[in-house]
């Protein structure tokens, strides 16, 4: 009896060790050379002129990668491509693309463009970064933006998944890596963003479920869950109390990618910031429950003024019609 309840006694504290585990696993890695590791010319990278996007372009043209980036913008991907091909001995093709889904579910135009215009290529490293958050009350009629934004964040990676390993199969490649940009609010509610942590979750769940496949092809998967990164992202989203603070506390996208790189082929997960673990260990050690049960009277208690300030207008509305039942 005493042996099992030593046992039970010590579950909360392996589980904490599971989750540092990959932190501690290659906080002093060096840095991988994915050119080198998988013998590999071409790598795709998704949201690629801002950010986190833009580092990771920047780290693997000095490895000496050749680079398809894909950003919404034409004109950001032109500059993006002129600046790494003048400072790096690496060929850029551009594809400007916009990542949500095309009509009735079809895919969009950017997964045919991508075929035709990769057809000679050998794609085996792939970064699947695009993602952005989408503010705005469920008050209002915004059903379809949060759709396009779990189409962005999580579902145009299935085909690109897809795309690059049915390649590879084909060909008999062996040996690839598909990184993905999860985010720590995969753990938790994102109130007035209701789609982002949402999305985050589904791409992060959908890289664990792929792993079998893709350890036939030697693919390494790794999905990474930073903090608050101070970069753009935040710049179409008000300026709360709270966004500022969480701005302030933001890592760069530099130390994010460096941290990305060490991970490569060494763990599957990272969590990266003090922010990112924190999210994760106060989602595991309190379950989903515990997780719903604070939200619903801490979090949104404490965001309940900032979110009556920003959605006003339809919080307004919706209290004149009770009024008038």
């Amino acid at each position: 009896m005493s042996v099992l309840v030593t046992i039970l006694a010590s579950l909360p504290v392996l589980w904490v060790l599971y989750i540092l585990y990959p932190v501690l696993r290659t906080k002093w890695c060096a840095e991988t050379n994915v050119k080198q590791r998988y013998d590999a010319e071409w790598a795709l990278v998704t949201g690629a002129t801002g950010g986190i996007g833009q580092e990771i372009c920047t780290t693997l043209a000095k490895q000496g990668m050749n680079l398809i980036i894909t950003s919404p913008t034409a004109e950001n991907l032109s500059r993006l491509r002129e600046k790494l091909q003048s400072s790096y001995e690496i060929v850029v093709e551009t594809i400007a693309a916009d990542l949500s889904l095309g009509a009735n579910h079809a895919p969009p135009q950017f997964i045919q463009d991508l075929k035709d215009r990769t057809a000679a290529l050998d794609v085996r490293v792939m970064f699947l970064n695009a993602g952005y958050a989408h503010v705005e009350s469920l008050l209002t009629p915004s059903a379809v933006d949060q759709v396009k934004n779990l189409h962005t964040n999580a579902i145009i990676n299935v085909y690109l998944a897809e795309w690059m390993m049915q390649r590879m199969a084909k060909a008999g490649a062996r040996g690839g890596a598909i990184v993905a940009t999860s985010s720590c609010v995969s753990f938790v509610p994102t109130p007035a963003a209701p789609m982002y942590g949402p999305s985050k979750a589904l791409l992060a769940a959908f890289m664990d479920s792929i792993k079998p496949e893709a350890s036939l092809l030697g693919v390494d998967l790794l999905t990474v869950h930073p903090g608050p990164v101070r970069t753009a992202f935040f710049d179409n989203i008000a300026k709360t109390p709270a966004i500022r603070m969480m701005v302030q506390c933001g890592s760069t996208a530099e130390s994010v990618v460096k941290s990305m790189f060490q991970s490569i082929g060494h763990v599957s997960h990272r969590d990266i910031t003090v922010i990112g673990v924190l999210c994760h260990l106060f989602a595991a050690v309190v379950g989903s429950p515990g997780v719903g049960w604070i939200a619903d009277r801490v979090l949104f208690k404490v965001a309940s003024s900032e979110y009556k300030r920003y959605f006003r207008g339809p919080l307004q509305a919706a209290e004149e019609a009770r009024k008038r039942v």
